[in-house]
This record gives C-alpha cells, sequence and structure tokens, in this order.
C-alpha cells in the first residue's frame, strides 16, 4: 500500500518561503485525499494546455519542499492539479501561491533543502 507524502515536521523544513509554498501544497494535498503522485502526473499529462510538464519524482520532492520547479509552468500545474483533485477553485489560491513561488525561486538557496529523513 503505498504511503501518503506528509507534511515535513519543522525540523526537517523550518519556517521559510519554502515551508510556507509547501504548506500551501499540502493544504489541497489533504483536500484532495492526499492523493497518489500517479493521479497528480495523470491530472497534469491531461491538460497540456498548462505547459506545465513534470516528472512524478519532481513532484514528490516539490511536496516534502525538497526543491522547486524553476518553470513556473511546471510548479502551477502541480498547483492546479492539487486544485482540481480537491476540488478547490484555483483562483482563490493561485496569487498566493504565485507569490510565495516567486519568493522561493528568487533565493537559489530557498528553492532548495537537503535532502534528510526524520
Amino acid at each position: 500500500m503505498r504511503q501518503p507524502i506528509e507534511l515535513p515536521p519543522l525540523s526537517l523544513l523550518p519556517p521559510s518561503p519554502l515551508r510556507a509554498l509547501v504548506e500551501t501544497l499540502h493544504g489541497l494535498y489533504q483536500q484532495a485525499d492526499k492523493p497518489p503522485l500517479r493521479a497528480i502526473d495523470e491530472w497534469i499529462v491531461a491538460h497540456p494546455e498548462h505547459d506545465g510538464a513534470i516528472s512524478r519524482e519532481s513532484i514528490r520532492r516539490l511536496l516534502v519542499g525538497i526543491n522547486v520547479p524553476r518553470r513556473w509552468e511546471s510548479a502551477r500545474s502541480v498547483f492546479l492539479a492539487l486544485c482540481a483533485l480537491a476540488g478547490a477553485n484555483p483562483d482563490e489560491h493561485a496569487r498566493t501561491f504565485r507569490r510565495q513561488w516567486q519568493e522561493v525561486v528568487a533565493d537559489p538557496m530557498a528553492a532548495r533543502r537537503p535532502y534528510s529523513t526524520p
């Protein structure tokens, strides 16, 4: 049985712009009943108009705050997929998500954290 992706503890991902971005995505992920990466990927593939190709591994790495896509379209596709799967209106969260993404990618060190396990 697959394990859902959990929000990293504060010890691994302390308060920061990266954590805020990951928390926003996790709110949607939880609203969508923690779908498998396959479901997120399938939604993205079914909506090529967003030009947001991203691998399942990159989706996972984004959800655990290991790194953030440098391409807005890729990050936006994950966001839109989670909104759709959660039945959430993306317009309600889009401005916040875009601002958070911009804050993270503006600082190359903030867009990545070293991978470690609890």
